[in-house]
């Protein structure tokens, strides 16, 4: 049973892996320097967004992953205005 499975899934992918080479004909397609240049754009300011997010939450997210629970004696108490 397990095997006709594999069989089966060997022989789908096979089929969508053909298909898509397939429709590689058929496309002519071009990207032009300002759109090549915009696609580089976009990825260099993902990337760079992705890096300041972290950069941002950092603490929140070490603190997420951390093992050592917050006590409360860890805390400073509130400032007091004196008056």
């Amino acid at each position: 049973m397990k095997s006709r499975r594999n069989v089966s899934s060997r022989k789908s992918i096979l089929s969508w892996v053909l298909g898509l080479l397939g429709l590689g004909a058929l496309s002519t397609a071009y990207i032009d320097p300002g759109s090549g240049s915009f696609i580089i754009q976009a990825a260099v300011a993902a990337i760079l967004g992705s890096v300041l997010l972290i950069r941002a939450f950092w603490k929140q997210i070490v603190a997420m992953f951390s093992r050592k629970p917050k006590s409360p004696e860890d805390e400073t108490p509130p400032a007091t205005p004196s008056g």
